[in-house]
Parts: C-alpha cells; sequence; structure tokens
C-alpha cells in the first residue's frame, strides 16, 4: 500500500495537540506548567508570613493568588496550545520546518517506508510504539519524538483508511491501537 502526504500547518499543529494532550510525557509537561504558578504564589505567602508582614496584605494576596491561580489553570492549556503554534510560525518564517511537507509512505509486508524529497526512512512494524486514530487521520509513533502523520486527505476514501488499519492489525499488536 502506498499513500502519498501533504502536511499542512494545521494538521501538523492538531498533531501537536494530539501528542500534547494525550501523551503521558504531554499530560505531565501539561501539569507540571499547571501547577508552577499556584507554587510560586503559594511561595509568595509563605515568604509574607515568616517575614510578619500585615494580615490584611496576606490576606489579599491569598486572594489574588487564588484567583489568578484558577485563571491560569484554566487557560493553560490554551496558552501552551498557542506557544506551540507560536513556534512553528517562526520555524516556518526562518524556512525550517520541523516536518516534511510532501512525500509518500509505503506499508510493505516487512516495514513502512517514508520518503520525502529530504530523506528515506524504513521502520519495522515492529518499531511501531502506537498507532492513534483520529478524527483528522493516523498518527504512528516510533518514540516519543518521531511520528508518521498520515492525514485523512491521504485516504482516497473511508474504505481505503479501513483497508491500511486491517493491514495494521495484521502487523502490530492490538494493544499499541488508541482510538
Amino acid at each position: 500500500m502506498e499513500f502519498q502526504f501533504c502536511i499542512t500547518e494545521e494538521d501538523y499543529l492538531a498533531f501537536n495537540q494530539y501528542a500534547l494532550l494525550n501523551s503521558t510525557a504531554g499530560k505531565r509537561s501539561l501539569l507540571i506548567y499547571r501547577l508552577c504558578l499556584p507554587a510560586i504564589f503559594l511561595l509568595l505567602v509563605l515568604f509574607s508570613i515568616m517575614m510578619d508582614e500585615d494580615l490584611w496584605f496576606i490576606f489579599v494576596q491569598i486572594i489574588l493568588s487564588i484567583i489568578f491561580s484558577f485563571l491560569f489553570i484554566l487557560f493553560s492549556k490554551r496558552i501552551l496550545l498557542n506557544s506551540v503554534k507560536g513556534t512553528v510560525k517562526n520555524y516556518k518564517k526562518d524556512g525550517k520546518l520541523p516536518y516534511p511537507e510532501t512525500g509518500k509512505v509505503i506499508f510493505g509486508e516487512e516495514g513502512i517506508t517514508e520518503i520525502t524529497t529530504d530523506m528515506e526512512n524504513r521502520k519495522n512494524y515492529s518499531q511501531i510504539e502506537k498507532v492513534c486514530v483520529t478524527s483528522k487521520g493516523l498518527y504512528l509513533f516510533f518514540n516519543c519524538s518521531e511520528a508518521c502523520i498520515l492525514t485523512d486527505s491521504c485516504f482516497s476514501s473511508q474504505e481505503e483508511k479501513e483497508q491500511l488499519l486491517s493491514f495494521l492489525h495484521n502487523k502490530i499488536d492490538p494493544f499499541r491501537f488508541f482510538y
């Protein structure tokens, strides 16, 4: 089976959003990111208590810390995703995209070959850690920093996508599939 791909900036951002929100490392990073500001506020309040600040000052500081911490936790996911978007835009502006825009992926009996203008990458099916089926396409993760993105535009029909999934189910352990 052979598929041509064309990855857009939106496709890459959707992939990064999926990886950030669904991987163990991404979830951990988001949790740490969310807890940083509240931890800093807590340290400031404790410092104020140790310095014998006025009780009214400490009370106002606690209230403001709670409000700002709540708002930060509420909007932290959006802030982090916008940060990823800004990073991709900077790469694009510099002409160094972190993903291949076009290429083809060949699924053979022994493994996968990804061919782009810059490289040819061969992987055995045993090297696939995770196959993620999303509403935007398929993500084949080889490790935490290497993946193959097959957007829905790669497939001529839903049946073709189902055929590939059936083929992959015969090559890869079923516990590596995530829907």
